[in-house]
């Protein structure tokens, strides 16, 4: 069952981070925002501009770190 539960936690959390980067919307907010929450402006940029989607940028260690 501890399994099941961090397992369900971990897409939990990964989904809320998605949602959360819907949110900001546009890329200059984005970028705001990430360097509001700790990360270098240019690893920011660099993470803005990736056309991965959605479920990358949710499971990615930088997006991880920041929020």
């Amino acid at each position: 069952m501890k399994n099941a539960m961090n397992e369900i936690d971990k897409k939990l959390c990964s989904r809320i981070r998605v949602i959360i980067w819907k949110q900001w919307k546009v890329s200059k907010k984005q970028t705001k925002s990430l360097v509001q929450l700790g990360i270098p402006e240019e690893e920011a940029k660099g993470f803005t501009f990736c056309r991965r989607g959605y479920r990358f940028i949710g499971l990615s260690k930088v997006f991880q770190r920041a929020i």
